[in-house]
């Protein structure tokens, strides 16, 4: 694991965290749209309802992956980080489910931070067994999901437009996990698990 005390290292982490996040959206929305059109031949799931099954499925392999990379500098055994967010990912999925019997018009700011928090409550439970404070990751998480009620108010016509927006729009909101991140590597766990 690696301590960064300099104010360069950190800003280093937020854009290694932020591109990693960019490739992981814009790669994850694509594979969506071929899932979409998978799922959506299923009895019971037409295209709209695939979709956001798909892109939670894509988007847990696509970012664990994309941001593997970077976490290995952070946690070893890296390959972990993958998993939770895959886990993360499914668990956002029983968020819609959940709440599919509750009229969510004028809710979607709650839907979409509950979605981000499940995403990140696997994830913060990794990084809790190495860094102080990782509890404020579900948090961050959650508000990296609040950037796509932009796509709520602003529909997107093409596949190519929701990849392209999704990315951006995933890339921003990764700032805040990014930061978060950054404050997490100055505050290292012992390796007994103890405060540093």
């Amino acid at each position: 694991m690696l301590h960064l005390s300099t104010a360069t290292g950190q800003w280093r982490i937020v854009a290694w965290w932020t591109l990693a996040s960019l490739v992981g959206w814009a790669a994850g929305l694509a594979l969506a749209g071929v899932l979409t059109g998978v799922l959506s031949r299923l009895d019971g799931l037409n295209e709209d309802r695939a979709l956001i099954y798909a892109a939670l499925l894509s988007l847990g392999i696509a970012l664990g992956v994309a941001q593997w990379p970077v976490m290995r500098v952070y946690l070893p055994a890296a390959w972990r980080w993958v998993a939770v967010t895959i886990a993360g990912y499914l668990l956002a999925i029983l968020v819609p489910v959940a709440l599919s019997s509750v009229r969510l018009v004028g809710m979607e700011p709650l839907l979409f931070a509950l979605m981000g928090a499940a995403v990140g409550l696997p994830q913060a439970w990794l990084l809790w067994q190495y860094y102080q404070g990782a509890a404020l990751w579900v948090l961050a998480s959650a508000l990296t999901f609040l950037g796509f009620l932009w796509l709520v108010a602003h529909p997107v016509s093409s596949q190519g437009e929701m990849i392209v927006m999704g990315g951006i729009l995933g890339a921003l909101g990764a700032l805040a996990t990014g930061v978060t991140l950054a404050w997490l590597a100055q505050r290292p766990r012992a390796a007994d698990g103890s405060v540093v």
